[in-house]
């Protein structure tokens, strides 16, 4: 948020029962001193109170081992909440991540480009040049880290969305699907009964 908008927010009214948080709200300095510059200065939406980025970051490092030590006692104190927490949290940043790579891949739809098969737990990334063992052995690329790979890398070309049949029937049939296998042995019969 701007310092003009901080300012000007609510014409500097307060809501009923609400105290300005500090005496300088409108001044150009901080208590200690900073300036307060648009890329100095942060509003906390949950209090509407303004800092000092100065002042927060040596409010943190003179404070290192006391946020330290009461992070880690916390921890220890909920320990069975907190790894079950973070075990959802991991599994719903996978999830999200791959539904993310999938629909890119899939031409922003979340299905199988060979068959069409959206079912979600049946999809994954498929290697278009038929390289990705070559791949996993240079750089160890499995599981959900190949998904974050190709976010972080702006979705490089290469890769494509197909269900699990489709990627193993490729690997299978040296990069060709059966899907694609039976479409071309029909369109084949047919033209000879036609001919």
């Amino acid at each position: 948020m701007l310092l003009s908008e901080v300012k000007t927010k609510n014409n500097g009214q307060f809501k009923k029962g609400q105290i300005p948080h500090n005496k300088n709200y409108h001044s150009l300095t901080c208590k200690r001193g900073h300036a307060r510059t648009n890329e100095n200065i942060w509003l906390n939406p949950k209090d509407n109170r303004i800092y000092c980025r100065v002042c927060w970051k040596i409010r943190a490092e003179t404070n290192r081992e006391k946020n330290r030590l009461t992070a880690r006692n916390a921890y220890h104190r909920n320990k069975h909440i907190t790894k079950t927490l973070r075990r959802i949290q991991g599994i719903r940043y996978t999830d999200k991540l791959k539904r993310e790579v999938l629909q890119f891949y899939g031409n922003n739809k979340l299905a199988c480009l060979c068959c069409g098969e959206n079912t979600y737990e049946f999809l994954t990334i498929d290697h278009i040049n038929n390289n990705g063992s070559q791949e996993r052995k240079l750089v160890r690329r499995t599981g959900h880290n190949i998904y974050r790979y190709l976010r972080k890398n702006n979705f490089p070309i290469g890769y494509q969305t197909l269900c699990f049949n489709c990627n193993s029937g490729k690997q299978i049939n040296k990069g060709i699907c059966p899907h694609k296998m039976l479409t071309e042995i029909n369109i084949h019969k047919t033209w000879w009964k036609v001919n």
